[in-house]
C-alpha cells in the first residue's frame, strides 16, 4: 500500500465531496440531498446522482480508466476492508484515516483507534491503492473506488 498525492483537479473534487457530509465537513451539517443509509453499527453509505457525477470526474482526474464501483462511506467503528479479489483506491475525507494490512499486528484500542503494528496515516489530498485485506480506523469518512469484477 503506497501513499500517493492526488492531482490538483482531483483534490478540488475531493473537497467538494468532503463538504457534502457532516462526518467530513467543517460545518458538521449535511447538504447531501440524496440517499443515505445507516446500518445497526452506525456506518453510513451515501449514494446519488450528484455524488456519482463528482466521483466520475474524480476518477477521470486520477487516471483510473477502468469500470469501477464508487462508494462514499462513513465507518463509525474500526472496519475490515477486503479487496483481495479486486483492487481499489481509498481517498480519505476525514482527518487521520489510518489503514493497516490485516497480516500485520494491527490492533484497535478504545474507540476503534488503530494501535500497534505498522499502519499508514492517509492524509487529505492523498490516496492509497489497496489490493488486500486491511483494517480501517474508526471515524473514517472515505471514498472507495474498486474495480468491478
Amino acid at each position: 500500500m503506497n501513499l500517493q498525492e492526488l492531482p490538483s483537479a482531483a483534490k478540488d473534487i475531493r473537497n467538494e465531496i468532503k463538504a457534502m457530509i457532516p462526518e467530513s465537513s467543517s460545518s458538521k451539517s449535511s447538504n447531501f440531498q440524496e440517499e443515505v443509509t445507516q446500518d445497526e453499527a452506525g456506518n453510513k453509505t451515501y449514494k446519488g446522482v450528484v455524488f456519482d457525477e463528482k466521483m466520475a470526474r474524480l476518477q477521470e482526474q486520477m487516471g483510473i480508466n477502468k469500470k469501477c464501483e464508487r462508494h462514499l462511506v462513513y465507518f463509525s467503528k474500526a472496519t475490515r476492508l477486503d479487496t483481495s479479489e479486486t483492487e481499489g483506491y481509498l481517498i480519505p475525507l476525514s482527518d487521520n484515516v489510518k489503514i493497516a494490512p490485516l497480516s500485520d499486528n494491527a490492533k484497535t484500542g478504545p474507540g476503534g483507534e488503530l494501535q500497534g503494528g505498522p499502519y499508514i496515516n492517509v492524509r487529505g489530498g492523498y490516496y492509497i491503492h489497496v489490493s488486500n485485506k486491511a483494517i480501517l480506523s474508526s471515524g473514517a469518512a472515505i471514498l472507495l473506488v474498486v474495480s468491478e469484477g
